[in-house]
């Protein structure tokens, strides 16, 4: 293929042989010139022609209108103290456009504006359906981020904001663990909707207190509280909630929803098998379902109150004053120095089981969590002369 220049100024014109066969091309491609293209020709003088009218509308400012002028002007001379020019301006607001992941300074919201769309969201569910225990969840996160943070603007809350909440919160390890992947989830949602970015709350160390170990019921407290449901009318329907919690090791949110035809109870208690609970995706937290075993201890329990509920429907009022009857008050910490912890029971099962059994994989299996998350918060040390009467106890007799 040979080439011959007809044209060397811009727009340059070529003529082409190929195959035997003259064209020519009009080449107003370039840098800088919109439009830009090759156009080709079986006349020289075409090729020519095409090639002066260009030129000649670029000369006359015929491809601006007198606006566009004079805004390429205006522009040209504001930007020229800051030492930028204009095409590199343009190019970063060009880039901008294509890759907007942050809201311009208009766009932006306060934090509480910014709770509502997140909560809001979540509740839509459209790319995933939450539970409504999640939601009640991810309520109280947005309720407690505005109290924080509300009238602040997103860049405007920093790490030293997010550590002197986590920092300083009197709860345990788990607990600020848990409150930093909230607001962390919080944030994340609002960098992936181009609200800001950074997590303030993800580079915050939390360290275990070494005294800090799982809070669990004393043995006489177990005893007591299981006394007094089998003894006052008004707590006996709590009775199956309290003994699945502590011969069992069900989360409250389990107990919560467990139909009582997931109880596989056998009709007698022979070589060590009383039968299996079952926990369904439904219902459980990691969405894993899996069996827990009936022991011996649990069946009796079982056994001794089939009439009674799991979950009674007023349970949240009979438990907090069968609480406070054995010693306990508030749950929230209100009035008493003997605070009762949420997962408390959960722990003394957990603590228990292994202190008889010291197997933790087979306890993880049963609670339904990773070895690990049982060592750090699901069991302590139990003296050795506890074991024995804790999975000792029994209903006590009717009659």
């Amino acid at each position: 293929m040979k080439k011959e220049v007809l044209r060397k100024s811009f727009p340059r014109v070529r003529e082409v042989v190929k195959n035997g066969v003259t064209r020519y091309v009009c080449d107003s491609r370039r840098q800088g010139f919109g439009g830009g293209r090759q156009e080709w020709f079986s006349s020289r003088d075409d090729a020519l022609d095409r090639a002066r009218e260009i030129s000649d509308s670029l000369v006359k400012g015929t491809t601006l209108t007198d606006e566009e002028r004079s805004l390429f002007l205006y522009f040209r001379d504001a930007f020229n103290p800051y030492q930028v020019t204009l095409k590199s301006v343009l190019e970063k607001a060009l880039y901008r456009l294509q890759n907007k992941s942050e809201k311009d300074e208009d766009e932006r919201k306060t934090i509480s504006d910014l709770v509502d769309m997140w909560i809001a969201y979540k509740k839509e569910g459209k790319f995933k359906r939450i539970r409504p225990v999640t939601l009640t969840e991810i309520e109280h996160t947005g309720k407690t981020i505005k109290s924080l943070w509300g009238e602040l603007q997103y860049q405007s809350v920093t790490k030293e904001h997010a550590e002197k909440f986590i920092g300083g919160h009197k709860g345990s390890y788990a607990t600020k663990r848990n409150w930093k992947v909230k607001i962390g989830g919080f944030f994340n949602w609002c960098n992936d909707e181009g609200w800001g970015r950074g997590n303030p709350a993800k580079n915050i160390p939390i360290f275990v207190d070494p005294t800090d170990a799982p809070k669990t019921v004393p043995l006489e407290t177990v005893r007591k509280m299981l006394e007094v449901a089998q003894k006052t009318p008004r707590f006996l329907p709590l009775i199956n909630y309290l003994a699945i919690g502590y011969f069992a090791g069900l989360r409250p949110y389990e107990m919560r929803r467990l139909p009582k035809g997931d109880i596989k109870i056998k009709k007698e208690f022979a070589e060590g098998d009383g039968g299996q609970i079952y926990i369904s995706r439904n219902i459980t937290k990691t969405k894993t379902e899996r069996y827990v075993t009936i022991n011996e201890t649990l069946f009796a329990f079982l056994k001794a109150y089939p009439e009674q509920p799991i979950y009674h429907k007023n349970f949240v009022k009979l438990f907090t004053a069968m609480r406070e009857t054995v010693g306990y008050g508030f749950a929230d910490g209100r009035s008493e120095e003997n605070k009762w912890v949420p997962d408390a029971i959960r722990h003394t099962f957990g603590s228990m089981w292994q202190a008889k059994h010291k197997n933790i994989n087979m306890l993880a299996e049963e609670m339904g969590n990773s070895p690990e998350v049982i060592r750090r918060h699901y069991k302590r040390a139990i003296p050795a002369e506890e074991v024995g009467p804790y999975w000792a106890i029994r209903p006590i007799p009717k009659g």
